[in-house]
């Protein structure tokens, strides 16, 4: 989804995939096009995520980028991460009653998938509530392969549940590293987006010696 000007309803989406790369654009031509916004530019041009992009929806970029987490957007990213959360929690599960193997590749596989959807109920943004939830979730989802352990001990399944991949310490190092994957891959997936913006430039220059101008 395209960058669509500042002035637009709804929140600015910070996803680059449908803007033409600045360097396939014709940059010696006397007027290019925002690639965002399709409007023509005929003196001076910036560069977003290495689009070419007009001065408005530069400014709309960076004022999006610094906006950071909205209500709304965490409340989403909760939904559609516990949705992901469940998901990845039966397929842990699966793989290792069922199949009685323990793969730490499964860990990162459902931090993914948590932090692809926090990512996409956050509206591409990332930062740090957003990491949180991610890592949280991910790591509630790890935890369900010590539920039928926990049961079995008798007892109040919460709090020991919580603090149950630590509490056997040396004995369980390979576990804790696994959940450990898994919440890294969920925290990264979810960090802050980088935007590179450059400029302005001058429309006509020489792209390669083009100097801010």
């Amino acid at each position: 989804m395209s960058i669509p000007p500042p002035d637009a309803a709804g929140a600015m989406s910070l996803q680059f995939d449908s803007a033409e790369p600045a360097a396939a654009v014709a940059i010696e031509a006397q007027s290019i096009e925002c690639a965002f916004c399709r409007t023509g530019i005929d003196d001076s041009y910036h560069e977003v995520g290495g689009r070419v992009a007009c001065t408005s929806c530069r400014k709309g970029v960076e004022a999006e980028l610094a906006r950071g987490a909205t209500p709304g957007g965490l409340v989403l990213a909760f939904v559609l991460g516990t949705g992901a959360a469940v998901l990845g929690a039966a397929l842990y599960l699966a793989m290792v009653y069922f199949l009685n193997v323990e793969i730490g590749l499964v860990a990162i596989l459902v931090g993914w998938l948590v932090g692809k959807a926090v990512r996409k109920g956050a509206g591409g943004r990332g930062g740090v509530p957003y990491q949180v939830t991610a890592a949280v979730l991910t790591y509630l989802a790890i935890l369900t392969i010590y539920v039928p352990y926990q049961l079995g001990q008798g007892g109040a399944l919460f709090p020991a549940l919580l603090v149950a991949p630590v509490a056997e310490g040396f004995k369980n190092v390979l576990g804790i590293l696994i959940m450990g994957f898994g919440v890294l891959q969920a925290w990264r997936m979810t960090a802050p987006a980088r935007v590179s913006v450059t400029g302005p430039y001058r429309v006509g220059a020489d792209r390669a010696a083009a100097q801010p101008g």
